[in-house]
């Protein structure tokens, strides 16, 4: 008799049980996954969402049933606070984290449509993820009876002997908050350091600052070097800029002529060339007065500092043909040597 009791007190807690883990393992697998290939999924919205659910909503419908199961079986009224306490709290937990992976997404998707206001960086995903975090874990001891008071209060008296052993971490990460906020260097942003380092701002977290080279490697550099380093912005304030080419040509050559031709063939070549501004005219100057040449300098505006390569390859190319076709001599270097005789050695001679 008591086994046959024993089985139909299990009875009803194995059925909510598994209803509600099916439901939430099917929801998520099946029903969620076929709205991510719909249409719906265009919507930005809807995806940070759903993508946001990732095992959270079949893990909290596992605890949900988990927790009706256990509460309606017959325990002492001491083990059914105790459960109905812990269970609520992971419950509350997992809601908070869903809330966090959601608003960080949300807010870097809206800071990377609106640049004007903050770059959107893992920094900033980071710092929303973990404030939503400790919102949650407060409201969660709060849910328990455990009052949040002596917890700031002991977070603020820990914070200055945590601040002196986090020293380097710390600076670390308010130097990329101050990078962030100053605007001057951004996710995308081309730099060069005063060390020769150099290569595109891939991201900016909460202790480095991550570039990638022309060769495809990452340098890994702390952001408290970067916001003491001397460094050259290549996408500040605007993403093009100016490459120069200096030639030299001759002597005998028609100042006036050579300038002139080699003004209309620059402009034919900017308009025909990949990675040229189109709206700016190339400018021809020139410079000096060299040993064997006289020294003129082209300007061209490229679009961004990875084109300036390809362009000066072409546009290298391009001129030796151009100039060769046009009789404009580029001259060797020359250099004419006087030997005097010495009038000692015509004497004894």
């Amino acid at each position: 008799m008591y086994i046959i009791n024993f089985f139909e007190s299990l009875i009803k807690p194995v059925i909510l049980f598994v209803s509600f883990t099916l439901f939430g393992l099917i929801t998520e697998k099946v029903i969620l996954a076929r709205i991510l290939n719909t249409k719906l999924s265009k919507n930005y919205l809807i995806k940070i969402i759903i993508r946001s659910f990732n095992w959270l909503f079949s893990l909290f419908f596992i605890i949900i049933g988990l927790h009706l199961a256990l509460y309606n079986y017959p325990f002492t009224y001491q083990h059914s606070f105790l459960l109905n306490k812990m269970f609520t709290s992971l419950e509350i937990l997992i809601v908070f984290l869903f809330l966090a992976r959601t608003t960080s997404k949300i807010i870097v998707h809206f800071f990377s449509k609106n640049d004007s206001i903050l770059p959107a960086t893992s920094i900033i995903s980071n710092v929303i993820f973990i404030a939503v975090i400790f919102l949650g874990i407060l409201v969660m001891l709060e849910g328990i009876g455990i009052s949040d008071v002596p917890i700031l209060t002991t977070f603020g008296v820990g914070g200055l002997a945590v601040s002196l052993a986090l020293q380097d971490t710390l600076s670390n990460f308010f130097a990329g908050i101050h990078i962030l906020a100053s605007k001057k260097i951004q996710p995308g942003n081309t730099i060069i350091l005063e060390n020769g380092q150099r290569g595109k701002v891939t991201d900016i977290n909460w202790r480095n600052t991550t570039l990638l080279t022309p060769d495809n490697n990452l340098i890994i550099i702390p952001n408290s070097k970067i916001s003491t380093s001397i460094i050259t912005n290549y996408s500040f304030p605007e993403e093009n800029f100016s490459v120069s080419l200096q030639i030299g040509i001759s002597y005998d050559s028609n100042l006036n002529e050579v300038e002139e031709k080699t003004v209309n063939f620059l402009k034919n070549f900017v308009q025909n060339t990949p990675g040229c501004v189109k709206n700016i005219d190339p400018i021809l100057r020139y410079q000096k007065f060299d040993n064997s040449c006289i020294t003129l300098s082209i300007y061209i505006r490229v679009q961004s500092y990875s084109d300036q390569f390809v362009v000066l390859h072409e546009l290298i190319k391009s001129i030796h043909k151009f100039y060769k076709e046009n009789h404009i001599e580029i001259p060797y270097p020359i250099q004419n040597i006087i030997l005097e005789k010495s009038k000692k050695l015509d004497n004894s001679l």
